[in-house]
């Protein structure tokens, strides 16, 4: 955090945050401004309403600062910074594409290799209706209905995105979910190849935020999460960029 004169704009005094975020200057009678930087974080907010603790703040956003000669000098402002999304981890995005390539292709491999076996297991068990074939037989029976009924009852636990002119899935976006109250980011996913995503959060207040290239940026209103155990599954589109 940087504070600077308005009149020559020269630097009076750099400071660096403690682990609470908390800064302070102690300056003379005058006029001036504050900036503020940290890698992967964009300063001032673009938020119109920021919070802390539940409670309205009121943020500075880089307007002139008056200390008159009867007040103490001490600038304490607050500065809210908001995170930086076109900054694209490339490496973490290629690691994602290959374990979600490898983990669509353990799926469709399950699937086909479960076919033939029941079609194996209810063959044997017709030609040679003996104790081990019918053991057998019953179990593929016991997981095909427990696979319907699992398909029936659950819900959906993820979130889904999609590109909003063709409505395809949308694989390898870049989402991340934040905490309302402080600013500070939970989590991070890449979506797999069926545009698929999961967050697993405590109870609070957050907003999302999506980032792929050739698309616009899209930031979620705030979703709250009031019981635990419970995932961030909002479904929404990406318009690409014209």
């Amino acid at each position: 955090v940087r504070i600077y004169g308005a009149k020559d704009n020269k630097l009076r005094e750099a400071q660096i945050t403690d682990q609470e975020g908390r800064f302070g200057f102690l300056v003379d009678p005058g006029e001036y401004y504050i900036k503020a930087e940290k890698p992967g974080y964009i300063f001032p907010s673009a938020k119109e309403k920021l919070t802390l603790y539940g409670e309205l703040i009121t943020a500075y956003r880089g307007k002139t600062i008056k200390v008159e000669e009867k007040e103490k000098g001490i600038i304490n402002v607050n500065l809210p910074l908001d995170p930086d999304a076109s900054l694209i981890p490339q490496k973490r995005l290629v690691s994602a594409n290959i374990f979600n390539s490898l983990l669509s292709f353990f799926e469709k491999a399950s699937l086909y290799i479960f076919i033939p076996g029941f079609i194996f297991s209810t063959s044997a068990y017709v030609i040679t209706p003996n104790l081990y074939n019918k053991v057998i037989f019953i179990i593929y029976l016991l997981l095909i209905g427990a696979m319907i009924i699992t398909s029936l009852r659950s819900k959906r636990q993820h979130g889904l995105i999609r590109d909003a002119q063709t409505g395809e899935p949308l694989g390898s976006v870049i989402i991340r979910v934040f905490n309302e109250e402080y600013g500070q980011m939970v989590q991070e996913r890449i979506t797999d190849q069926k545009g698929r995503y999961l967050f697993l959060v405590p109870p609070g207040i957050y907003y999302l935020i999506a980032k792929k290239e050739g698309y616009r940026f899209f930031q979620s209103e705030l979703l709250t999460i009031k019981a635990k155990g419970k995932s961030i599954k909002r479904d929404f589109k990406l318009e690409k960029i014209k």
